[in-house]
């Protein structure tokens, strides 16, 4: 029996994108400048490093040459500029799978075989596949491309701190699949949450501090008191990373900029999605109330003194009640999950209306 196939491919960008690139004079000072900082603090140099690796550029002075100007509509003395793209496949299940094993690599090589042609080529044997009890998910591994971009106007030297920051975020591993929005409330949980995790910008701002005390003493840090109060004059860092987040989210209004377009961008990036699972299981439900009446029908219809003298006919019969049952089972679970997912779709498209 035929499969519908659905497909959906899910872009998230920075709002930032990026512009014009810097000279190559400019490249060579900050380059030199951070270097220079860097000999005195090895962190700073592991982290150019590990940024180097994450990009497989031939040194660290070629990692550069992919930093470019920020966007002059937007406000940020630096930044990271991200495109993601992950596709995702969707394949209804089959009625009559109870002939083989119920093992995810026994499943895959049959809708491999099956539907492969409609799979992407590339890659295929890093795709991720999920068997939920009607719909088969595939997942491309998603794309990202990631660059550091520095605002127009700013010196190599101020460079070198705001580099640092961003190589922080730079190095941060990508997300494997989306975030589900409904777990937060709102753009206050959130961005609350989001700030603090690993990579993220108290992480970035912890790094960036420590740098400038260790390079010219507190005196060149430009912040509360009480964020001074967060560290040794050594650079350490003894304060609480939570203490950081009301400075970044509020004085640096970071809430209603970076996280507020991040958030929406997920929301509407889930909408999407959630849209589409609710188009499959009520396509898909359809699909069973017409196979429900065909196997029933075809059951009911069949031959009895055939099906008494005859073993094989008698298979076919008994075969057409498996899928009957089947039928129904999945209909009974279609309506409780689309009614569930109408709730998801619902919240998620009152959730984009607000941001």
């Amino acid at each position: 029996m035929s499969l519908k196939i659905f497909f959906l491919t899910l872009v998230l960008s920075t709002p930032a994108l990026a512009q014009t690139k810097p000279d190559a004079a400019y490249l060579d000072q900050l380059h030199q400048n951070y270097l220079q900082v860097a000999s005195t603090q090895p962190e700073a140099a592991q982290l150019l490093e590990q940024a180097r690796t994450k990009a497989a550029a031939p040194s660290s002075r070629e990692f550069l040459n992919s930093l470019s100007f920020c966007d002059e509509a937007k406000s940020n003395a630096a930044g990271v500029v991200q495109k993601s793209k992950q596709q995702y496949f969707y394949f209804t299940r089959e009625l009559d799978e109870q002939g083989l094993e119920q093992k995810d690599a026994v499943l895959i090589k049959h809708y491999s075989e099956r539907y492969g042609e409609s799979l992407p080529k590339k890659n295929q044997a890093n795709f991720v596949w999920k068997f939920e009890p009607d719909i088969v998910v595939v997942t491309e591994p998603i794309v990202s491309d990631r660059h550091v971009c520095i605002r127009e106007g700013v010196t190599p030297l101020e460079a070198v701190e705001l580099l640092a920051h961003e190589l922080i975020h730079f190095i941060k591993p990508a997300d494997q699949g989306m975030k589900d929005m409904l777990l937060y409330r709102d753009l206050s949980t959130y961005s609350q949450k989001a700030i603090l995790e690993p990579g993220d910008e108290v992480d970035a701002y912890i790094f960036q501090f420590t740098m400038t005390i260790r390079h010219v003493g507190k005196k060149g840090l430009r912040v509360p008191k009480h964020i001074h109060q967060m560290f040794l004059d050594d650079g350490k860092f003894i304060g609480r990373r939570e203490s950081l987040t009301y400075y970044i989210l509020e004085d640096l209004r970071y809430r209603v900029t970076r996280f507020r377009d991040e958030f929406s961008s997920q929301v509407r990036a889930q909408l999407s999605q959630e849209e589409t699972r609710l188009k499959i299981q009520e396509t898909l439900l359809a699909t069973r109330q017409n196979q429900e009446i065909d196997f029933e029908h075809l059951g009911r219809g069949r031959n009895r003194i055939l099906n008494f003298v005859w073993p094989a006919y008698r298979k076919v019969t008994e075969d057409y009640k498996l899928l009957l049952a089947g039928a129904k089972e999945s209909k009974s679970r279609l309506l409780a999950n689309i009614a569930s997912q109408r709730d998801r779709t619902e919240k998620l498209k009152k959730m984009a209306a607000l941001y």
